[in-house]
């Protein structure tokens, strides 16, 4: 067995060797055709195109001169899908860096801004990426650009935003969000406010290039660098292949030489370690075993070819919805079951923490208000997909102000209750679990038939040991759901969901989102919204007055109940909020009270009231309120979000 791996090894580097230096004619042609087009003259390598044969560059750096009203103008295509030309304002070979513009700018595609240049390309140090806004609702008000810039989405022109600091402002509400590369020193000269953000965008910005090791060994021996089939290759001249060509064998038998007696000794020591040989044999029956569908972690493992047709190949028309971990799709098995497929964006070392963490969180739960997870691909497969059972309703946040918001009058304040008491009773059963949600919000709550509650996307959630008091972690979730507590120390504890929790609870009550950017600045983040109007002592500002708060006396005190215990759950400080145990409690206490007799007594009260006046002649004592209460506490704590 060794003997044959040592004839092959040796029978790869041979056959691969003369790769390393191209024909002799390549050699001669690459040398002499340059591109040239306008002011940019005898371009060579990495770039290739027109009459620069495409073994002269790199294949992805392909330059092409077009000419405009017998003016000619050189354009760089990047990648073979060719998405976005950019022109070329100047090429600098000594410093390996181009200068370019967006081709047809300003009428650019939207999905231009922030495209990838992959490993070919980097931005210099002279440009900064820029966070855009572009497609909004609504015309942006408040510092955004004055003189707003534009693309083009769908053949649609649409304006295009940006603020400096727009990451405190919630500025993925209503729009796309991009990031795009610009010239520092034009982004200093707007924010001078001595030029407008499209003078900005149309200056274009700076690449580099760097040589491969491979090129820079090729040029120091006195040849050229290209390309075969994707491949690179060091072109030379006649005589200087057959000198290098020898080098290289030699070297390459050298290095093979030192290869063959490490592996010599590294199979006698394995040989003499069964414990070690048996694990990786171990470990190979696993990932096979996952990838032909067995279990994980006791949960069935789908072929990634049964998710491929239950999801009509992942066609745009069966997303649910997307998240920042990956998008969901509907789907329908080979055994008719209706299932939710949410696939991950891209299979990095991240995205497979996620994938395992989601996983493992949800094999250890049952709950009637947890999404259910039915099973889920290797984490060997092409792609990592976990499947769900489908919740066919929405989500909450689609109900109050999105897509089904305006469906059946919306949702009911008896709902609304339902919906806030089975969320909390789902939080509690995390938190007894010793799981942390960490990303609790009303996109996250789907509704069934019978608007029932599944709490789903685990894919932030935290494993939280009794003993722990806290969790250190970088901050990640949702704008306007994120504990600030969380956001200044990156601690997390179950008083983080409970924070969360209290924002879902105005948003039940308000039907507005927990981010706005229409709003007025210190009331983006809803909280800070509603904690004004709390303050102020104006609730009815708030609710949303299809519930019936002004003329429906058992709505009206439920709301102002809930209101109460919403305010503590935003409590800046952690050790203000109640748990969750607390929360459920009150929440049920709320929703059991008899109404009709609290009306009855409050109008023999009034009733008693006027009488007792009467006979003394004095107006009577203005109660004091719940609001009230809440507004003097507010001033001494300070709470905001």
């Amino acid at each position: 067995m060794f003997t044959r791996f040592l004839y092959v090894s040796i029978f790869v580097v041979l056959v691969s060797l003369p790769l390393s230096s191209g024909v002799d004619d390549r050699y001669s042609t690459c040398s002499s055709s340059l591109f040239t087009c306008g002011n940019i003259t005898n371009i060579g390598y990495p770039f290739w195109g027109d009459g620069r044969p495409q073994y002269c560059g790199n294949p992805v750096l392909q330059l092409q001169c077009i000419n405009n009203l017998d003016v000619l103008y050189p354009y760089l295509k990047i990648g073979p899908k060719d998405l976005s030309p950019y022109y070329v304002v100047s090429i600098t070979a000594s410093e390996r860096n181009l200068t370019l513009k967006l081709h047809g700018a300003p009428q650019r595609p939207c999905d231009s801004y922030g495209q990838d240049f992959g490993k070919i390309l980097e931005l210099s140090e002279s440009v900064e990426r820029v966070n855009v806004l572009y497609n909004c609702d609504k015309v942006l008000a408040g510092d955004y650009n004055d003189e707003s810039a534009s693309c083009y989405e769908n053949q649609t022109k649409v304006d295009v935003y940006y603020r400096s600091n727009m990451s405190a402002h919630g500025e993925y509400a209503s729009c796309k969000s991009a990031v795009a590369p610009v010239f520092r020193k034009e982004l200093e000269s707007y924010n001078n406010r001595k030029s407008n953000f499209s003078q900005v965008m149309n200056q274009g910005f700076e690449v580099v290039y760097e040589y491969t090791s491979d090129c820079v060994k090729c040029r120091n021996s006195r040849c050229i660098c290209g390309s075969s089939s994707s491949n690179f290759v060091c072109l030379c001249k006649p005589g200087k292949r057959k000198f290098i060509l020898g080098i290289a064998i030699l070297g390459g038998v050298i290095i093979l030489a030192m290869f063959t007696v490490a592996l010599w000794c590294y199979k006698k020591r394995k040989f003499r370690s069964p414990s070690l040989l048996s694990r990786m044999i171990s470990m190979d029956h696993t990932a096979s075993d996952l990838e032909n569908g067995t279990s994980f972690h006791g949960i069935p493992v789908f072929p990634y070819s049964e998710l491929h047709e239950a999801t009509n190949n992942f066609d745009e028309a069966q997303e649910l919805g997307d998240g920042g971990f990956g998008i969901v799709y509907y789907g329908k098995l080979r055994d008719g079951r209706e299932v939710a497929v949410k696939r991950l964006y891209e299979k990095n070392y991240k995205q497979v923490g996620q994938f395992m963490n989601e996983v493992e969180i949800l094999t250890r739960l049952r709950h009637p208000n947890l999404v259910t997870l039915y099973g889920c691909t290797s984490r060997n497969s092409r792609e990592l997909l976990l499947v769900y059972e489908y919740v066919s309703n929405g989500t909450v946040a689609d109900h109050l102000h999105g897509d089904r918001s305006g469906s059946s009058g919306g949702l009911t304040w008896e709902i609304r209750m339902k919906i806030a008491v089975e969320t909390a009773n789902a939080l509690l059963y995390l938190h007894t679990s010793e799981i942390v949600h960490r990303d609790v919000k009303t996109t996250n709550i789907l509704l069934d038939s019978n608007f029932n509650v599944k709490v789903a996307d685990f894919g932030l959630s935290r494993l939280f040991p009794i003993d722990m008091t806290h969790i250190s972690t970088a901050p990640q979730g949702t704008p306007g759901y994120l504990d600030p507590a969380y956001h200044k120390c990156y601690q997390v504890t179950n008083k983080s969901d409970v924070y969360s929790f209290g924002v879902v609870l105005i948003e039940l009550i308000s039907s507005l989102p927990a981010v706005d950017i229409r709003r007025e600045e210190d009331e983006i983040n809803l909280s800070d919204y509603a904690l004004h109007r709390i303050q102020r002592g104006v609730l009815h500002e708030l609710v949303d007055q299809k519930l019936g708060f002004n003329s429906d006396f058992k709505v009206k005190r439920m709301i102002t109940l809930v209101v109460e215990l919403a305010f503590q759950c935003l409590q800046q400080e952690k050790e203000l909020r109640p748990g969750m145990v607390e929360v459920l409690e009150r929440l049920n206490r709320i929703d059991g009270l008899d109404y009709k007799a609290l009306e009855a007594d409050e109008m023999d009260e009034k009733r008693t009231s006027v009488t007792m006046d009467d006979d003394i002649g004095q107006p009577p004592p203005s109660p004091s309120s719940v609001i009230d209460s809440w507004a003097m506490k507010s001033s001494s704590s300070n709470p905001s979000s």
